[in-house]
């Protein structure tokens, strides 16, 4: 009977719904899944048969596994279960499934789209796998935050999350929570428009779902793999993975999955403009999140509906569709989605014939967009600054306030022991092992926290070293060669990168503004947009490519706005070298930073463009272009300026790019893997002069390459 009351229920409302909102519709609908769906699953039964059995003590993990069943399928389900689990936990004093009912708590709440309750639980959830130093409850937890702060359009703080989890799955050696946490980290470089970056950890979480055989999680890898390449444009690799995709989320029943494929079909064949197929996975996607509940995915198809009905130039459908995406955006407060929504109605608005309220409703997505990209510019410099700088600035507190605290326990100790020396001599003993006692326990804690610092700083420095070239490939085209790279901290602003591509090699040293972690972002940036020239705009001129990535940079820290504050870029060399039988050419553009070439003993410099990419330069700016024939023994060298802006030597003055060529003419004549070990050891003399260290001031790149 249930079924088929529903059924009249829903038919009724449909049959009235040109005289109330279809957003409310939704939310009826939602009520009506709440209340009708009773029936169980076989294993759901056969848990709760059990549950009823067993005792108070393992009611909690039983509840857990049920909450844990309907977890990417029924929020609700998950919610009822979740709860009892928590109450029995409670009931128990069994802390850590209490932690784990949290985490599938707040996890149920994101899903249904209530975003500030459900960080509330994950914060609470993460306070009791400190307590218990549980790095698998940590690792979900923290995932979960990530997705929070994915679903509001917070790109930094999604990625600090995700990394966060990714070192607590790393510890715990949860595999398949690891592939979750790629896959999510794929998102977010995608989201970030990296999308060379999204795909390799996209590929990552592949492997490890294949490996452990998890079909849910394959889908999903490959769904957004697929959105990868819809974004790239290259269509028919985004309907081979959406397709595999719609396969997994079928078989698995996973129809939160399924919808979130429609929709991106949906939206590549809007792109197509294959009007007719959007519209139908559209509205099968729709269908899909109103059953299941999710206003995200009931938004985007909405969204997307509205897009191919204003192509068919069906305007009132076009409205009727835009409304329920910009009501459900409100409601739930998920501004990024709302912006998008306001600027489709606008430009409804602006066909309708009426100019007014299309401005009405522009002006509310400009000034949404405004606040979202204050808040993302800044995260975005923040790329690769994850828990390691909140960690450390919060050790360093603790480590002081540690001492302080030692300071006045051993001052005081000294007095009372000095003024008790003659009557108190066992008194004076218990308290000396007592203290010793305590600063043994502080300095363990301070060791503890220097570790966990540590840990943190060299993942990111494992981030930044995967993207650099490998060395065999270098190698392989460059056989004589060396590069020193010395980072300032453990994580650099300076970068070299190579690609190879039709017999022709390109090979870049940048130097990024700033060093440690700014640094270090930007040369994320800076390698993605040097590939993406060559790769996507078949650029093979260096001048050109140098000019591609200066708009590429502009545009991806929103420099051409007026009022941007973000001034920052780069300076490179950029050269490509091509092989032939009569010999070798070589190409050259810079932006602040010159090429050397020691021909039979005398070396030319080759003067770059001044102008730095990004910041104050202007959109399609023009770099100079050099061509040199070069023969066999040439030696080309590439560098930063940390190298001759480094101070010491006998008057404490920079190297300077005078005493660099003095230096390199020198060693010209030896092998290059010599002229390596020697530049350092000039190098470290000059900072170490008459048993003075000089700090180092500023990342160090210089690359040597002989033909």
């Amino acid at each position: 009977m249930g079924i088929n009351y529903y059924k009249s229920i829903v038919s009724f409302f449909v049959s009235i719904k040109g005289k109330i909102n279809i957003s409310v519709l939704f939310f009826i609908n939602l009520f009506l899944i709440a209340f009708f769906s009773s029936a169980q699953n076989p294993k759901e039964d056969s848990l709760l048969k059990l549950a009823l059995k067993v005792s108070n003590n393992e009611k909690p993990a039983l509840y857990n596994q049920l909450a844990a069943l309907f977890r990417t399928s029924d929020p609700d389900k998950t919610i009822e279960y979740a709860n009892k689990a928590v109450q029995s936990a409670v009931t128990s004093g069994n802390k850590k499934e209490k932690g784990y009912a949290l985490s599938s708590l707040g996890f149920a709440w994101m899903i249904k789209g209530i975003n500030d309750t459900a960080a509330v639980i994950e914060i609470q959830a993460i306070e009791i796998g400190k307590e218990l130093n549980d790095p698998k409850l940590l690792g979900a937890c923290y995932n979960t935050l990530g997705l929070l702060n994915q679903n509001t359009g917070s790109i930094g703080k999604s990625t600090d999350n995700f990394l966060l989890a990714l070192r607590y799955r790393e510890q715990a050696k949860d595999t398949n929570g690891m592939a979750a946490t790629y896959n999510n980290l794929g998102q977010c470089y995608r989201v970030a428009g990296l999308h060379l970056i999204a795909l390799e950890n996209l590929q990552k979480a592949e492997k490890f779902y294949l490996a452990t055989g998890n079909k849910n999680g394959l889908g999903s890898a490959y769904a957004n793999i697929g959105a990868v390449y819809l974004e790239r444009k290259k269509y028919n690799k985004a309907i081979y993975y959406f397709e595999k995709a719609m396969v997994l989320r079928k078989e698995t029943h996973n129809n939160r999955g399924l919808s979130i494929v429609l929709s991106n079909l949906a939206e590549l064949y809007l792109a197509t403009e294959q009007y007719e197929k959007s519209l139908a996975y559209a509205r099968q996607s729709i269908e899909l999140s109103k059953n299941i509940g999710d206003p995200e995915l009931f938004i985007a198809g909405h969204t997307v509906l509205a897009k191919d009905f204003i192509k068919l130039n069906k305007l009132d459908s076009a409205e009727m569709a835009i409304r329920p995406a910009i009501d459900s955006s409100i409601i739930y407060k998920n501004k990024y989605k709302q912006v998008g929504a306001e600027q489709i109605f606008a430009d409804l608005l602006l066909k309708k014939g009426k100019p007014i309220d299309a401005y009405w409703h522009l002006y509310k997505a400009i000034e949404m967009k405004d606040s979202i990209f204050t808040d993302r510019a800044s995260e975005k410099v923040a790329f690769l600054q994850t828990e390691i700088e909140k960690q450390k600035l919060e050790s360093e507190v603790q480590f002081k306030q540690q001492k302080d605290k030692e300071q006045k326990i051993v001052l005081g100790l000294g007095l009372l022991i000095v003024f008790l020396m003659a009557l108190f001599l066992f008194n004076r003993y218990r308290l000396k092992n007592k203290t010793a006692e305590t600063l043994q326990k502080q300095n363990t804690i301070i060791k503890q926290k220097n570790k966990e610092i540590g840990d943190s700083i060299n993942y990111a420095k494992r981030i930044q070293s995967a993207l650099l070239p490998l060395v065999k490939d270098l190698e392989r085209v460059f056989p004589e060669g060396f590069a020193i790279y010395k980072p300032k901290d453990v994580v650099s602003g300076d970068f070299y990168w190579f690609y190879e591509k039709k017999k022709k090699y390109f090979i870049a040293v940048a130097d990024c503004t700033g060093h440690g972690v700014p640094g270090a972002f930007m040369s994320l940036l800076g390698a993605d947009k040097l590939t993406q020239a060559v790769v996507d705009k078949n650029l093979g001129h260096p001048s050109e490519i140098l000019s591609e990535l200066n708009n590429g940079i502009k545009a991806i820290l929103k420099q051409n706005e007026s009022d941007s504050e973000l001034r920052d870029g780069m300076d490179i060399a950029l050269c490509s070298f091509e092989f032939t039988s009569q010999g070798a050419t070589l190409e050259y553009a810079g932006a602040n930073r010159p090429l050397y070439i020691i021909k039979k003993g005398e070396l030319k410099e080759f003067s770059p463009t001044k102008a730095s990419i990004g910041g104050l330069t202007t959109n399609n700016f023009s770099f100079a272009n050099h061509t040199v024939q070069l023969e066999k023994g040439d030696t080309i060298y590439m560098f930063s300026d940390g190298f001759v802006d480094q101070f010491g030597g006998p008057k404490e003055k920079k190297f300077s790019s005078k005493r660099l060529k003095e230096l390199l003419l020198s060693i010209e004549h030896m092998p290059m893997q010599e002229q390596e070990k020697e530049l350092l050891r000039v190098f470290n003399e000059w900072i170490t002069f008459s048993n003075k260290k000089f700090e180092q001031v500023d990342d160090i790149l210089l690359m040597g390459i002989r033909t």
